[in-house]
């Protein structure tokens, strides 16, 4: 069969499909790639991120397989519509397809639920009979990891689609419950990782300088790390991972990663708020030791991406300035800024869905840039112009000189998270008007807040 594996784009406020220019620096999705690998011998298989390229609706192929995340999920069901018509089968997985099986069915003619290894090539088997069936599912935390194939990253044209990071995975799942985050619920509690071996094998199959652990946690598999840092540190890779607040206590750990090559680590701070971080089961971060973590990083060279979120208690004017005022003392390079967002499948949408039963289905929203929903007290267009008067005030020029008026840790690192400051990430957020669009580009460089992954 010929098969073509989609990655969506997002669509903007007028409904249109969102592009992007090659060569701006994304981090390549993982999940279509790796799909690419499952497929057995003897079927021909092509890959589209949409983000760069357009679809050939016309072009002869003989099965559609789109992977999509819930603010992706509209332009999923256009492209298979638009396949449909013309009597391509059209199958569905990831995170939004997962959680919502029934409303994904009645736009594709199957659905994968949960991880997709092992499904996968039974579907392509009963789709090869003609007995496509409608439900293809797996439960979180099912699968063993050994033996995994290595991604199709020779499917990707770099010459017409240059990310700035290429994901590697490590292993699945998150010990944590956060209740904005999917990540448990898809993946399982249970930390589950690949032999070491095999990641280094993808690594090499990269063949690129900057990699990103698109693991949810990359510190919590601290059994394989050793031996992982171990034998990335005779590699010329420099790497970002994601880590919870808690991981930086260990020195010897945070040592043998700068010496493995780790440029930048992405956490997830989220607050100031004690309460605040009570109410979304993350009370266990101990926001008292923000400070240390972010100076041991630092110390180290390392780059540090903050995570926060907006709205998980009542913000106004002195939380947005006070919330500032931490991020500049802790002297914080970078920021992804969120809106709390009761995305579909997490704990938080079950539990607003229960009191109230009105969230939209509009899933454009979905993005962690609209406020869906508001701590009490607030409007939801009150949220979002605190949400990017925060996020204009960090970028702005006065903020990157009181963060950035130190003496330079790792010189290549500082300089490089200095000029993003300055030229990416600045004009980006500067220049968006409408806080009722999703052309935002630099949420397609970050990992968002409700799944952690790529993957």
């Amino acid at each position: 069969m010929k098969i073509q594996i989609i990655f969506p784009t997002h669509l903007d406020a007028r409904g249109r499909p969102i592009r992007t220019r090659a060569g701006e620096g994304k981090i390549l999705n993982l999940t279509f790639i790796y799909l690419a690998a499952l497929t057995p011998a003897g079927h021909e298989v092509q890959v589209v991120d949409e983000l760069f390229e357009g679809i050939d609706f016309d072009a002869p192929v003989d099965l559609v397989a789109l992977t999509a995340m819930t603010s992706q999920a509209p332009r999923a069901y256009q492209i298979a519509r638009e396949y449909r018509k013309r009597g391509v089968a059209v199958v569905m997985g990831g995170f939004h397809a997962t959680f919502f099986p029934d409303e994904a069915g009645r736009h594709v003619d199957a659905v994968v639920s949960g991880e997709a290894d092992g499904l996968w090539e039974q579907l392509l088997e009963d789709a090869g009979r003609g007995n496509l069936k409608k439900r293809y599912r797996r439960e979180a935390g099912a699968s063993d990891l050994s033996g995994r194939p290595t991604p199709r990253y020779d499917l990707i044209d770099r010459k017409k689609q240059r990310y700035k990071y290429y994901p590697v995975w490590v292993g699945r799942g998150c010990p944590n419950n956060c209740s904005y985050c999917t990540v448990s619920r898809f993946y399982g509690r249970q930390v589950r990782t690949r032999p070491v071996a095999d990641v280094i094998r993808d690594i090499r199959a990269v063949s690129a300088r900057r990699i990103m652990f698109v693991d949810d946690n990359l510190f919590a598999y601290k059994q394989i790390l050793p031996q992982l840092f171990a034998a990335l540190s005779s590699m010329q890779v420099n790497w970002l991972a994601q880590m919870d607040p808690a991981a930086g206590r260990d020195m010897k750990l945070l040592d043998m990663a700068r010496d493995a090559g780790m440029e930048t680590a992405y956490i997830g701070l989220e607050s100031f708020s004690v309460r605040g971080l009570q109410n979304v089961r993350k009370g266990w971060a101990d926001i008292d030791q923000y400070a240390a973590l972010i100076e041991n990083l630092h110390k180290r060279g390392i780059v540090v991406f903050a995570s926060m979120i907006l709205g998980l208690t009542k913000e106004d004017e002195k939380t947005v300035r006070e919330t500032l005022r931490r991020l500049e003392a802790m002297k914080i390079d970078e920021l992804a800024l969120y809106i709390l967002t009761p995305i579909p499948g997490s704990r938080l949408w079950d539990e607003i869905e229960a009191l109230r039963g009105d969230l939209p289905r509009d899933w454009t929203l979905y993005d962690g840039t609209h406020a869906v929903t508001a701590p009490e007290g607030m409007a939801p267009r009150e949220l979002e112009t605190l949400y990017w008067t925060l996020y204009r005030r960090f970028y702005g020029l006065p903020s990157i000189v009181r963060r950035f008026a130190r003496p330079p840790y790792r010189k290549e690192n500082y300089l490089l998270s200095l000029l993003r400051n300055l030229l990416v990430f600045r004009t980006d957020v500067m220049s968006f008007r409408s806080v009722h669009s999703n052309d935002f580009s630099l949420l397609n460089i970050l990992p968002g807040y409700s799944s952690r992954r790529n993957h």
